[in-house]
């Protein structure tokens, strides 16, 4: 077979696109050699990790070895720092999701103040959002940003340097402040009939919304039902199957948090699941929640901790009203 020759002005757009794509991705280590002759002992160097409870690598939506954009701000002061405050610096930073510490790259570069009195306070979170002058980060209008339950939420809380810090790097240790929730379903002995699964919804569950960093906390939406995504006619057969893409929301209080079930055939409304292990919802585990249809007006539940940690688990049942 004969590969057709690119024609010149194809060639042409093309060395082009390569050209900018070049230039977008080495524009910040650019900057980076041509200030270092003369600012090099006051380079800001920040290493990072992505810690979950007990070490245990993450299964949400950021994974272990996944590379996200982040947002690093700094506040310059030689007094008390306040968050409420204008940031001096904002850059962005490709995190790479792992417990062992990787160098980050701000873009823009930055640097620490020629006075060794001025302490740089540095704070870091996913998905980027807006930050306001007050400290405040919202996620509306940010393109990862998805009001559904699918979205991840990261945050670093400070730390500090400055010009002539002598404990060298810094790292920015990423915490996951919400819980992962996890959906199989299978059906009993008892249970007869082609019934398929057509909804999944949890009760009172809070969404992110943004962060505030004056308190290092989420902000949530206000309690709603929340529909699992990606649910669309699962046959609810004898065997365990995973339905749905996993949830993440606010740690519920307490051990258990409700849901709405509803078959072709059927609607479950208020659904208990407890968890035995956990005096309640911990930020940072993923909950794999079972469901088993034991009879046409009866589902059992039962829960795991997944991935995140181990151990943890719950059950419970309803009867259909």
């Amino acid at each position: 077979m004969r590969i057709k020759e690119i024609k010149p002005h194809a060639r042409h757009a093309f060395t082009e696109l390569l050209l900018a794509v070049v230039i977008l991705l080495t524009s910040c280590v650019k900057r980076d050699l041509e200030m270092r002759p003369n600012e090099v002992d006051r380079y800001i160097r920040l290493w990072a990790v992505v810690n979950t409870p007990d070490g245990v690598s993450s299964k949400a939506a950021v994974n272990t070895g996944d590379v996200f954009e982040a947002s690093v701000a700094g506040w310059e002061t030689s007094g008390t720092v306040d968050y409420a405050t204008a940031y001096t610096w904002l850059s962005s930073a490709e995190v790479t999701a792992s417990i062992v510490g990787k160098e980050l790259v701000l873009c823009p570069v930055q640097t620490y103040a020629k006075d060794p009195m001025v302490i740089t306070y540095k704070k870091a979170w996913y998905p980027q959002g807006t930050l306001s002058d007050n400290g405040q980060v919202t996620f509306a209008g940010d393109s990862p940003f998805t009001p559904n339950g699918t979205m991840d939420v990261l945050l670093a809380s400070a730390i500090s340097g400055a010009v002539n810090d002598p404990t060298g790097h810094k790292i920015l240790s990423f915490v996951r402040p919400l819980i992962q929730l996890k959906f199989k379903i299978r059906k009993g002995n008892s249970f007869s009939g082609n019934v398929t699964l057509t909804s999944i919804k949890v009760k009172d569950a809070r969404l992110p919304m943004g962060i505030d960093l004056t308190t290092d906390t989420v902000v949530y939406s206000v309690a709603a039902n929340l529909i699992v995504p990606a649910i669309s006619g699962a046959a609810i057969t004898p065997t365990l199957c995973t339905v749905g893409d996993p949830v993440m929301v606010k740690p519920f209080p307490g051990r258990s948090c409700s849901l709405e079930v509803i078959t072709s055939t059927s609607t479950y409304s208020d659904i208990a699941v407890v968890i035995d292990e956990d005096n309640s919802f911990v930020p940072g585990k993923a909950y794999t929640i079972t469901l088993c249809f034991d009879r046409e007006d009866k589902i059992t539940t039962g829960s795991v901790v997944d991935e995140w940690s181990s151990g943890a688990t719950g059950e419970g049942d309803m009867n259909k009203p």
